[in-house]
């Protein structure tokens, strides 16, 4: 995240503080991996869901499977989120109402 979100200047802040009082390194650890794992999950889902809308569903089956092999990193970021895709997959017009 930038420095232009709350979050990112959250972040940023407490890097200039952990260079004058490194006991909050591990929160800032935490807060930086996590924002970084929030971040990798949105943009892959993302992808999928473009996939889905410009390529059709072959292509989204074809990409989670090779994140599944090649890429498992990425996988684990998209896998809480397969029961989403999954239940879009198989009934694309019930998913709005459910969201709501």
């Amino acid at each position: 995240m930038t420095q232009v979100t709350r979050w990112g200047n959250l972040g940023y802040c407490l890097r200039k503080i952990n260079v004058i009082d490194d006991r909050k390194r591990h929160f800032v650890k935490f807060i930086h991996s996590n924002t970084i794992k929030v971040q990798e999950a949105t943009a892959v889902y993302f992808e999928i869901f473009y996939l889905l809308n410009n390529k059709g569903e072959l292509e989204v089956k074809k990409k989670i499977d090779n994140l599944r092999q090649y890429n498992t990193e990425y996988y684990n970021y998209l896998k809480p989120l397969i029961p989403l895709i999954d239940e879009f997959l198989r009934n694309p017009e019930n998913i709005v109402e459910k969201a709501n």
